[in-house]
């Protein structure tokens, strides 16, 4: 029977409240040798969400998981489900065997149990179960399963992940030596130490340190010469600490790995020049050291400068045993640079098809090595490597040209540089997503013509309108099967035109006409030019200092602030207690009296000696950084609408009273007089726009943005000017002293001549005592 005649015989509101017709899917097998039922409780979710149990309100809230599957069978009779997926459906041991008892369960080839709370004996049941004579592929990852493969037989087995299961070293050599004849893949990520997902993810989240996992080298050496260690084809040891002495022992075994996975181990760059000067891995066709040594951010948030040690230890690999075999190289996220890159390309990469260098610290001196290399590439991603025009230029004039078919340039300003793709003869995918490309750059690409020779073109996340889009329609043809434009900015009417003319061969969705630079509405002087894109401050957050003060807690870091750190500790009455940390200092700040909030805005001033803080329902607060005393300044009306900044030495608050019916708000402004904070102004109006308050031009002036628009002011001596505003409401983001429209990392607008307009709009007028725009203009 069908997927559809399977559904079909469940009772419509069984259908329904285990949503069937979600879970229970039929789909290709990889092979394609025809169609399997699968049971997926991850389907139609995102990876991202893997922590959400099942991933339905009615099978991990109302209805235990177990129970579900188990009651499901009279409506499963006849079907053989060949593929189940039951990551974090919050199973124990128990769960498990009630699920093994199912009739339907026993065709069972292919089974995800990750992020359960699985031990040992759950492995003892799988291998009972008839299933362990048939089972292909096994995840068991983020389960505490210690030496539980030692003696499990399961004769079919290929693939087999084990991602964070508490194998120590004498577990890992006895999971060698386990009868698992088959065996040809698995993932031992993190797999020295056990630790839950939610864990993890909460640590990842917070910037707290992970759990130590590292084999010891001698256990890594014994797992390579067990007879699975002899006939592994691919292997993953990421996020595990890879020392010289580890690196060396993985380097001489190994015969027959043909992948290597060590994404997010942490190595160092004598580790991976061991790795190229070890006599195994001979048979070696893809590594992958993503996130592993030479990393671009230090722990501080820095941007490190590629060292000569990265530039020798990829020299060492691209010297190596393996590098005549070598077919697919993963780099992303390491600080190459262009010297790096040159000792890579000088090597004896023959083989060499696909390259992965994203956030390489690359720049156009790397294009020029890159083009004129040897590698014969036919893949080459090189997303974030702040390129320009003049450095795709050089990429495309090298023999590398000649021989690639996909190409990755994301997040680069190449706009400059579109034309020469043209030279790519054998391209068939380019991706240019968040490139800053306009109308301009995809009438050139088409002129060009590039777009005529594609099968995908992706140009997610530019500045491409209605005139661009549809020259890229117009000169689409019938092989361009995939054409990306989302979020860009095109006009409705243009969607529609563009769905009418390419049908699902192209993507539309979150089309943003606003991301184009604004015009004021009411002030001539307030001109938004375009500018090139910014890079943003590293969120990596250091967070070492302040896990001293405070081991538990809620971090958060503001892009505008990026020496900051913040915290909102839970205590134990429930409330939140607002402490800051700054970086560069080293500095602890605690208000004394605490001041006790449920979602704080916290801001520091530019000389650092402040903090303004916003407490929702409770008050405006000024704290000193030097001794951290805390002093209320203003009461706030009812609810928590508004924000707080520091503007030309002044605090400004902005407030609301949500719970009247005119929504009637306030902003105040404050000056440092004689040791205290004093009122100076106190300003009424704005009328349902209370979202935020934004600091602009390195702490001179300020936007309050809203959800229909925005307007500008600033603060000079004792003096408030209003400066103008905008009809729609965009993301503003004080960026290097400069007041920025939307500064993602596709492109930004930047208001020019801040001085010369602050000059213009204080010589004159008087400071206002109210703004009070009528309400039917921000509708």
């Amino acid at each position: 029977m069908s997927q559809e005649q399977f559904r079909a015989q469940f009772p419509a509101n069984l259908r329904k409240q285990w949503e069937i017709d979600r879970i229970l899917v039929e789909e290709e097998r990889p092979d394609g040798s025809g169609k399997r039922l699968a049971i997926d409780l991850r389907a139609g979710y995102s990876s991202t969400q893997r922590g959400m149990g099942s991933g339905s309100p009615f099978l991990s809230r109302k209805v235990p998981v177990e129970k579900a599957l188990v009651e499901m069978t009279p409506h499963l009779e006849g079907a053989t489900v060949e593929r189940v997926d039951l990551w974090g459906a919050n199973l124990n041991n128990a769960a498990l065997d009630a699920i093994l008892g199912t009739p339907w369960f026993r065709g069972v080839r292919i089974l995800n149990l990750g992020a359960n709370r699985l031990t040992s004996k759950a492995v003892t049941s799988l291998a009972k179960h008839p299933i362990a004579g048939q089972l292909e592929d096994l995840t068991l990852s983020y389960n505490k399963l210690g030496n539980a493969l030692a003696k499990a037989a399961f004769p079919e087995l290929i693939s087999l992940e084990l991602v964070y299961c508490g194998l120590d070293d004498k577990a890992l050599v006895a999971l060698g030596k386990a009868p698992l004849p088959k065996l040809r893949r698995v993932m031992l990520d993190g797999a020295a130490a056990y630790i839950s997902l939610a864990k993890l993810a909460k640590a990842t989240h917070d910037g707290s340190a992970g759990p130590h996992a590292e084999y010891d080298a001698k256990a890594l050496e014994s797992f390579g010469r067990t007879p699975l260690g002899e006939q592994l084809e691919a292997l993953g040891l990421g996020t595990l600490t890879i020392g010289e002495p580890q690196a060396r022992a993985i380097a001489d075994r190994f015969p027959a790995l043909r992948t290597l996975d060590l994404t997010a181990a942490t190595l160092s760059a004598s580790a991976v020049g061991a790795l190229g000067k070890g006599s195994g891995l001979g048979a070696l066709k893809r590594l992958a050291l993503q996130r592993t040594f030479a990393p671009n951010y230090a722990v501080d948030g820095q941007l490190q400068t590629p060292s000569q040690e990265t530039a020798d230890a990829l020299a060492s690999l691209a010297g190596s045993r393996f590098a005549a075999t070598l077919e697919d190289l993963v780099l992303n996220q390491i600080a190459v640079g262009p010297a790096g890159l040159q000792a890579l390309c000088a090597g004896r990469l023959s083989a060499l098809k696909r390259l992965e260098m994203r956030s390489c610290q690359l720049g156009d001196a790397g294009m020029r090595a890159l083009g004129d290399s040897a590698l014969p590439l036919t893949q080459l991603f090189l997303d974030g490597n702040g390129l320009s025009g003049a450095g795709v230029d050089a990429l495309t004039q090298g023999r590398v040209a000649e021989t690639l078919e996909v190409l990755a340039l994301n997040d680069n300003s190449i706009a400059g540089g579109v034309s020469s793709l043209a030279r790519l003869t054998k391209l068939e995918k380019l991706s240019l997503t968040r490139c800053e490309l306009d109308d301009s750059a995809a009438a050139t690409l088409v002129d060009s013509g590039l777009v005529n020779r594609l099968q995908a073109l992706f140009l997610v996340d530019n500045l491409i309108g209605d005139r661009g889009a549809d020259a890229l329609i117009g000169a689409a043809p019938p092989t361009l099967q995939r054409l990306a434009l989302q979020k860009n900015c095109l006009s409705p009417q243009a969607v529609v035109l563009a769905t009418q003319a390419l049908g699902p061969r192209v993507s539309l969705a979150e089309q943003d006409p606003s991301k184009l630079p604004p015009a004021a509405m009411d002030n001539p002087s307030l001109v938004f030019k375009t500018v090139a894109k910014r890079a943003q401050p590293a969120h990596t957050a250091p967070v070492d200092g302040l896990r001293r003060h405070l081991p538990d807690g809620q971090l958060s870091r503001d892009k505008a602030y990026p020496s900051w750190l913040f915290a909102f500790p839970a205590s134990g009455s429930g409330k939140y207690s607002v402490v800051a940390y700054d970086v560069e200092r080293d500095l602890l700040v605690k208000p004394e009296p605490p001041i006790l909030n449920g979602l704080p805005y916290v801001v520091p001033s530019p000389d650092g000696e402040w903090l303004a803080v916003k407490a929702f329902r409770d008050g405006v607060y000024a704290v000193r950084t030097e001794d951290g005393a805390s002093t209320r300044i203003a009461d706030t009306l009812t609810h928590q609408e508004g924000g707080v900044v520091f503007c030309d030495g002044h605090i400004v608050a902005l407030d609301a009273d949500t719970e009247a019916d005119d929504w009637q708000g306030r902003l105040q402004v404050f000056g440092f007089h004689g040791g205290e904070w004093v009122l100076e102004h106190s300003v009424a109006g704005f009328f349902k726009v209370f979202d935020e308050l934004v600091p602009l031009a390195n702490h001179r002036m300020f936007a309050v943005v809203g959800s229909a628009g925005m307007f500008f002011c600033a603060v000079r001596g004792k003096e408030l000017r209003y400066l103008g505003r905008l009809n729609k409401k965009y993301a503003i983001y004080d960026f290097e002293g400069e007041p920025t429209v939307d500064p993602t990392w596709r492109s930004s607008a930047a208001l020019p001549d801040v001085d010369r307009l602050l000059d213009e709009a204080f010589a004159s007028g008087t400071s206002p005592s109210s703004i009070d725009l009528p309400e039917e203009s921000w509708r």
